[in-house]
């Protein structure tokens, strides 16, 4: 068999893996807190004032 066909898989292998282990348990709490974070900030913000001129999103 090929070595560089080998390495690929054993990397992908090991990325379908290592990407479980992030999104179970506490790991997930981490993955999940800052995007909904950012998300809820920019929409508290999407409406901003400057003197008379207003810039809706």
């Amino acid at each position: 068999m090929n070595p560089t066909a080998t390495a690929l898989r054993a990397g992908w292998s090991r990325g379908l893996i290592e990407l479980r282990r992030s999104f179970t348990g506490a790991g997930l709490i981490g993955h999940l807190f800052w995007p909904v974070l950012t998300l809820v900030a920019i929409f508290l913000h999407r409406v901003r004032h400057a003197g008379s001129a207003s810039t809706a999103l």
